[in-house]
């Protein structure tokens, strides 16, 4: 194996480098090959380009059987965080959780539709639109519960310091709002570190009827 001596960018993008770098890929798409076939590597350290995305997609297509690969991974990544305690301690005030399957539910935030939101830094992020309030207080108000999703945008080292912990204002007023309605909320919320609520959690609590994920 030829390791990098010097830890710049191509520390951070080693599968890449095996085309660029080491030259024992004859390209990218055959460095993601390689990586997935013959390492136990878990993760693509690369925020600028799609090229790690787009070449496990083409190898699914061409390989199906790949798909294990990445669910051994998936699992790996999961395994981690649970023996790091990450989901540990989830609120879930008057047993809201699990909601019953003739429960009326309306989903809607800020990371509701975007995968790129959903998976945190080192993701790319995708296109939204961003929710009418008042749209979105009329559906919550028919619905037994709603399922707000919000949380932090992709970011990957730099473009990530931030000097206040806080999360975003106005995702906390929405969520604040659709409480407002009566509705049950459910907040589930993407980071990548720990953020300052404000007062979500106090505003829900007065009522006894919501869940953290």
């Amino acid at each position: 194996m030829i390791l990098v001596r010097r830890l710049d960018d191509d520390g951070f993008s080693e599968i890449n480098a095996l085309h660029t770098f080491h030259r024992t890929a004859r390209s990218e798409a055959e460095g993601t090959k390689l990586s997935l076939e013959r390492t136990s590597i878990d993760m693509s350290m690369v925020g600028l380009d799609l090229s790690f995305t787009n070449a496990t997609t083409a190898l699914l297509e061409e390989e199906p059987d790949i798909l294990e690969r990445l669910k051994e991974s998936g699992r790996r990544v999961i395994k981690l965080k649970l023996q790091l305690g990450l989901y540990d301690d989830p609120r879930n005030n008057d047993s809201t959780l699990p909601l019953s399957k003739d429960a009326s539910a309306f989903l809607t935030g800020h990371s509701a539709h975007n995968i790129g939101y959903q998976c945190g830094g080192w993701a790319r992020a995708g296109d939204y639109t961003d929710e009418d309030l008042a749209a979105a207080k009329q559906y919550a108000s028919l619905a037994e519960y709603t399922v707000a999703v919000i949380g932090e945008e992709v970011y990957e080292e730099k473009t990530g310091d931030i000097d206040d912990l806080a999360l975003h204002l106005g995702q906390i007023e929405y969520v604040k709002a659709l409480a407002s309605t009566g509705t049950k909320v459910i907040v589930v919320l993407f980071e990548g570190r720990l953020r300052i609520l404000n007062d979500i959690r106090e505003c829900l609590r007065r009522d006894q009827r919501d869940a953290f994920v």
